[in-house]
């Protein structure tokens, strides 16, 4: 259980997310980038930090091996974006 905050902009949670992931924790980070786009997901908000989200997010699943629903979920959604998260 992680503490609720009140980072409506989601400000916290990104920066926590790319700090993991300097970290070198990709788990830690997996799982506020989860948060994050969750957090997104509710508000309807879409954009450059939605596409990161759902790359890293696949990444990090197909890397641990788990190619299930929701690895395909997220490479789905990432397809509507443009860029190179798309050639991913």
């Amino acid at each position: 259980d992680r503490p609720r905050c009140h980072d409506i902009e989601g400000i916290a949670l990104r920066r926590l997310a790319d700090l993991y992931v300097k970290l070198n924790n990709p788990s830690e980070a997996a799982s506020f980038f989860e948060l994050n786009l969750a957090r997104r997901d509710e508000q309807g908000l879409d954009g450059p930090e939605t596409a990161e989200a759902l790359q890293y997010l696949a990444e990090y699943l197909f890397s641990r091996g788990n190619e299930d629903e929701r690895a395909e979920e997220l490479c789905t959604r990432l397809l509507d974006y443009a860029g190179p998260q798309k050639d991913w």
